[in-house]
């Protein structure tokens, strides 16, 4: 039997009622009662699940209780998945202590949440407290991420456990010593899954350290080690310990100082990734020469669908290396002619027009392509042409975004007419570019045939949304009215824009009257004013609804 009631507010009250109900359901194997508000009651939940000994799982996440009660370490022996991610709790000096000693009954536990439950006590009292715990539970999966000072019960619990498989350590404050006992317990464990993502490994020196570490997990999986302010040296004593990780699937090396030496450096280490599926290199300044390093390195990596390069400055030679990838793992299949990539990020990396012009030619080998983003690329109304050509064969693309490019009203134009092909996209992003209302209209006018839901067009040149609305009646368009800077007054038919065009529930406008001179004839501000008013009724009208029997709705909806 499981029973979920996650995100419904049961509260104290709610959870008092179910504590004294579960004494009934001795065959209960699940609850999750994530974030649902149990506070002061949940002792009385738990003396309820004392006596479910067919309990597996429990999830009580997003909740606000005390970590060092007692009952929480009370409940039957058969619980194997224990989660309290983001309790907010009220803690007290041991609470460190009796939360591992609580731990130390479940010894059929497999795997444990505690991440985001913020306990903050002196780490050389934990790790004295520890000393003598031996745990009989053996963990597959430890998740204790963002946490800031829990190393102490990080040791005792990894001390305790050489069989884990999954281990997320982010956004944690580690110091040299603590590098070391993991790295140190690394060569006993089964690791699939590593995340050491925010530790500031840079501050501590501990790129060697963990090198070291990675030779010892050639079957890891997933390893995430952004936002540690890594710089070119780390990222050559790294490559060391990555290249014996030859089944990695997920490399994340996002937020880091890179740069093109450090990417260079990588490249020898990933040469030989041929499972690999997703790489994200973002925001690390790799350069042309690094963006070209890398993605030679991958050419043995065919079976690649996420590639995260946004923010590295790549520039058009980068760019025409991450085509001539495409182009060179296409040829691998013949058959199907295209390459497994699903998505690719190049977001601010001043591609230009010339780049855009080599990516546009190899997106025909992008037949499985389901996200796509040139944002930020300064690329000019010329590429229009070819990228539409090339998006043509990107039947699959769901997302696109161009925003903050230079593309003109013809330029949008003629990139609407290339997806047409493009049956499958969802969501169009051209914010920030320099396309006119009729512009808009005629692009909305050649994309009403395919089953579009969102198109974004702010900080463009469009005044008026009806010709998008009545092209594209089934798509959330969001704009803005263009009204900076003007001078509105009755005579200009402002007010007949706005009233229209607000009582669509599709339209998503942000109204900006900066510097704008507003005549004391003119008269739209009160029609605005009377649809406010029209839809605090409807609410006020719905709310009462709410409150009354199922009867009353039937009868008010036949009047």
């Amino acid at each position: 039997m499981e029973l979920n009631l996650s995100g419904n507010k049961i509260g104290d009250k709610g959870a008092a009622t179910l504590g004294y109900r579960l004494k009934l359901c001795q065959n209960l194997k699940s609850l999750n009662l994530n974030y649902t508000e149990i506070s002061y009651a949940i002792e009385i939940l738990l003396m309820g699940l004392k006596e479910c000994y067919a309990l597996q799982s429990l999830n009580l996440n997003g909740n606000y209780f005390p970590l060092h009660t007692e009952q929480l370490w009370g409940l039957p022996k058969s619980i194997q998945h224990l989660s309290l991610n983001n309790v907010s709790s009220r803690e007290t000096t041991n609470t460190a202590r009796v939360l591992l000693q609580g731990l130390n009954s479940y010894c059929n536990l497999k795997t444990l949440n505690l991440e985001n439950i913020r306990i903050d006590s002196d780490v050389d009292e934990v790790r004295a407290s520890g000393e003598n715990l031996k745990l009989d539970a053996k963990l597959v999966e430890l998740r204790i991420g963002n946490n800031a000072k829990i190393c102490g019960i990080a040791q005792v619990l990894i001390e305790n456990n050489h069989e884990l498989k999954t281990l997320h350590f982010q956004k944690n404050t580690v110091d040299l010593k603590f590098l070391g006992l993991l790295v140190e317990n690394m060569r006993h464990f089964q690791l699939v899954d590593l995340n050491l993502s925010s530790i500031e490994l840079h501050k501590v020196c501990g790129a060697g350290l963990l090198s070291e570490g990675l030779k010892h997990c050639p079957q890891i999986k997933i390893l995430n080690l952004s936002s540690n302010k890594l710089e070119s040296n780390d990222f050559q004593l790294l490559s060391e310990g990555i290249l014996t990780c030859k089944h990695l699937v997920k490399l994340n090396l996002s937020d880091n100082n890179m740069d093109s030496e450090g990417a260079t450096c990588l490249a020898k280490g990933i040469n030989c990734f041929c499972e690999i599926k997703s790489i994200y290199i973002e925001k690390n300044n790799i350069g042309s020469n690094g963006a070209a390093a890398m993605m030679e390195a991958l050419k043995n990596s065919i079976y690649l669908e996420c590639v995260q390069l946004q923010f590295n400055s790549i520039g058009p030679e980068g760019a025409s290396a991450v085509a001539d990838w495409i182009t060179s793992t296409s040829k691998r299949y013949p058959r199907q002619n295209s390459c497994f990539l699903r998505t690719l990020n190049l977001a601010g990396n001043q591609i230009h027009t010339n780049g855009t012009a080599v990516l546009a030619g190899a997106l025909q080998f992008c037949k499985n392509l389901h996200f796509l983003d040139m944002s930020k690329n300064k690329i000019d109304p010329e590429s229009a042409d070819g990228l539409a050509r090339g998006l043509q064969r990107c039947t699959q693309l769901h997302i696109l975004r161009l925003d903050y490019n230079n593309f003109d009203g013809k330029g949008a134009i003629i990139l609407a007419e290339g997806l047409k092909y493009c049956q499958s996209l969802k969501t169009l992003s051209l914010s920030g570019n320099k396309i006119g209302t009729n512009d808009a209209a005629g692009m909305a006018e050649r994309l009403k045939h395919i089953t579009i839901k969102n198109l974004y067009l702010k900080d463009n040149n469009i005044d008026s949304q009806h010709e998008l609305v009545d092209a594209l009646p089934h798509c959330n368009i969001y704009t803005d009215l263009g009204l900076t800077n003007k001078e509105i007054r009755t005579d200009n038919n402002i007010d007949s824009q706005l009233v229209n065009a607000l009582p669509h529930c599709n339209i998503y406008t942000e109204l900006d009257f900066t510097n704008k001179e507003i005549g004391r004839e003119d008269h739209w501000q009160e029609n605005i004013e009377e649809h406010l008013t029209a839809v605090q009724s409807r609410l006020s009208e719905l709310a009462e609804l709410k409150s009354k029997p199922p009867e009353e709705h039937i009868k008010r909806w036949q009047k």
